[in-house]
């Protein structure tokens, strides 16, 4: 008989705080240049990314070309493709979305309240689609696809870029199956509105509306006539608002709030023109940021992109806002890169550590700051995403040199570079986690109800999650996708523990595995090592009690724990049911941050599994 019949009681237990760890990674092979650019979550905790690459490409047993098929130098990326993986590592589907000969830059992906997935790249000359439809875009311009949430397309849309030579594209569906469009402009027409000509002729940027089949409702531009705007990110605010960030070098809106670097200001109104630096021939500089390139954070009407609240922030070199998210009270949560001076942002000052310095700040709904979190390190270099989940904030980074230290985070390693994914505390910024892989670059993190996924690149050769991965013979870039584990909030909460028998307790334990580990922190990651069958375990460390009662699952667990020095330590499962495929069986990633040990436990009603683990300082 399988299940051993226990009796339970009810009493009051603390769940531990467990953290995030990488559970397992994918790549997206190449010979010659592939990335992951961003994640979103679907309902059920599948994780939908996007990206782009040059030349053949394979995700597991998903493999497709680019139009560049047999040779490519790596510095183009001509084909935009998109994926669906579930928690436990199965890619259910990677489809290419289209492909063109002239570049596909993928910059955003989102999903509605129904997972269907918007997706937005930048694109450039003959165009072919998932579907065999093909266009022809003269110059660069932007690309939206609506798809459902199996991947197949619904509509697909090319624009003209109006004359844009830059590609900074996002897209950010309604309830309603309308989408807007964060895109760059020359001057021209998208659908009814006529948009200025953008600064020197060429770039500005715009907002627009399209409706459920992809045709242009409006647009209006966020930089006006003559402006100059690199918007990077678009969010929703708490009352419906669209929330804006990037950086300008001028601007002619209304609405815009100046606020300097050199001390609190008193708030002004301004209805004219703002230019930033010598731009904008023959315009008078009214006031403002003084510098070539500053950083903006704006709130627009949803109905008609018209500016409702700009801040503008700067001193006499360069800033710029990377990324952005909201909470439901209003407040905002803004990336920021620091330029050789010091920043002064909603009555405080983010101090500026040299070279390239990410900050995050925190801003209530009066644009006043609560908290800012700057990275003092010479290395850290860029924030490309936020992501709130609950009381957690999650930020995705390049870590140039490979050296970051900060609150509970010490990330010291070789390399010209890293990727990071650090974990922030919303109500004080507090960082107390960093997850990473080598040599290459987070772009994007999604996680929900603490567990998630993270991406972007890689390149040489690297451990991760207990697997090896390798670049092609003459690879570039390749791209990466990672699952982090669960953050559980502490909390009381009432539960049925059973208690285990005495009969059980004595089972002999056999010693399966013995490992070492460098460091005294270290972190289990442990799910079904077989198909999920009902296993039902409990897991003892060094004789306490660390899991008890366990469904096992696909999805990995994450406990935090530290072992004694100079001694043996060991996990001990118990099997309290074998589930449909006995014996009951637990994989392990055992991990001290310098090295991963994948191995699995089995157990059965007669003999506990174990595994021995010596720490030598």
């Amino acid at each position: 008989m399988r299940s051993i019949l226990l009796l339970t009681f009810l009493f009051t237990v603390k769940q531990l705080a467990a953290q995030d760890s990488i559970a397992w990674a994918i790549q997206g092979k190449t010979n010659h240049l592939s990335e992951i650019r961003e994640i979103a979550i679907a309902k059920n905790g599948d994780g939908i990314f996007c990206g782009s690459h040059d030349s053949l490409v394979s995700f597991g047993d998903f493999k497709f070309r680019g139009p560049r098929h047999r040779s490519s130098s790596g510095s183009t990326k001509t084909s935009a493709y998109i994926g669906r993986v579930a928690a436990n590592k199965s890619l259910k589907w990677v489809k290419q979305v289209a492909f063109a000969d002239e570049g596909v830059y993928v910059s955003d992906l989102k999903l509605d309240k129904e997972d269907n997935i918007y997706l937005s790249a930048s694109v450039e000359g003959n165009i072919t689609f998932m579907d065999g439809r093909t266009h022809y875009l003269p110059q660069m311009g932007i690309m939206v696809a609506k798809l459902n949430p199996n991947g197949d397309l619904i509509w697909a849309r090319a624009y003209s870029g109006l004359g844009t030579r830059v590609h900074f594209y996002n897209v950010l569906p309604r309830a309603d199956g309308k989408c807007y469009i964060l895109a760059n402009h020359g001057g021209g027409n998208f659908g009814p509105s006529t948009l200025p000509a953008g600064g020197d002729g060429q770039y500005s940027q715009y907002i627009g509306l399209v409706d459920e089949k992809g045709e242009p409702l409006w647009a209006k531009s966020i930089g006006g006539p003559g402006g100059k705007i690199t918007a990077s990110d678009i969010t929703f605010d708490a009352e419906g608002n669209l929330l804006i960030c990037g950086n300008f070098r001028y601007m002619d809106v209304p609405n815009i709030t100046d606020e300097r670097v050199e001390g609190p200001q008193k708030d002004v109104k301004i209805e004219t023109k703002i230019s930033a630096g010598a731009v904008g021939n023959g315009v008078k500089q009214v006031s403002g940021s003084h510098g070539n390139i500053q950083a903006f954070i704006g709130k627009y009407d949803p109905n008609t992109g018209e500016a409702l609240d700009v801040h503008i922030y700067g001193n006499s070199k360069m800033n710029n806002v990377t990324a952005i998210t909201a909470d439901a009270q209003g407040n905002i949560y803004a990336a920021l890169n620091l330029y050789g001076e010091d920043l002064y942002i909603g009555g405080k000052v983010v101090p500026d550590y040299g070279n390239t310095t990410m900050a995050i700040v925190k801003l209530d709904r009066n644009w006043k700051c609560i908290w800012y979190k700057s990275f003092d390190s010479p290395g850290a270099d860029h924030i490309d995403d936020l992501h709130l989940d609950g009381k957690k904030l999650y930020a995705a980074a390049l870590i140039s040199g490979s050296k970051l230290r900060v609150d509970d985070v010490n990330y010291n390693k070789t390399g010209m570079w890293g990727a990071g994914v650090l974990r922030l505390h919303v109500q004080n910024g507090f960082v107390e986690n960093i997850e990473h892989w080598e040599v290459g670059r987070a772009n994007c993190v999604a996680v929900k109800d603490g567990q998630g996924y993270a991406g972007g690149w890689f390149h040489y050769s690297m451990m991760l999650a207990g697997e090896r991965f390798d670049v092609g013979k003459s690879g570039q870039f390749n791209a990466i996708l990672v699952r982090l584990g669960s953050t559980e909030v502490e909390e009381e909460k009432d539960s049925l523990i059973a208690e285990i028998p005495d009969s059980l307790k004595q089972r002999p334990a056999e010693t399966q595995h013995q490992i070492e580990v460098f460091r005294e922190d270290i972190s289990i990651s442990l799910w079904d090592d077989q198909e999920v069958d009902g296993d039902i375990i409990s897991l003892k460390f060094n004789g306490e009690w660390v899991l008890r009662d366990y469904s096992l699952t696909a999805i990995p667990k994450i406990l935090k724990l530290k072992v004694k020095p100079g001694e043996v330590n060991y996990f001990e499962m118990f099997a309290l049911d074998e589930g449909s495929i006995p014996p009951a069986t637990t994989a392990l990633i055992i991990s001290d941050g310098i090295r991963n040990h994948k191995v699995s436990l089995r157990s059965n009603p007669e003999v506990n599994g174990r595994v021995e683990i010596v720490w030598r300082p």
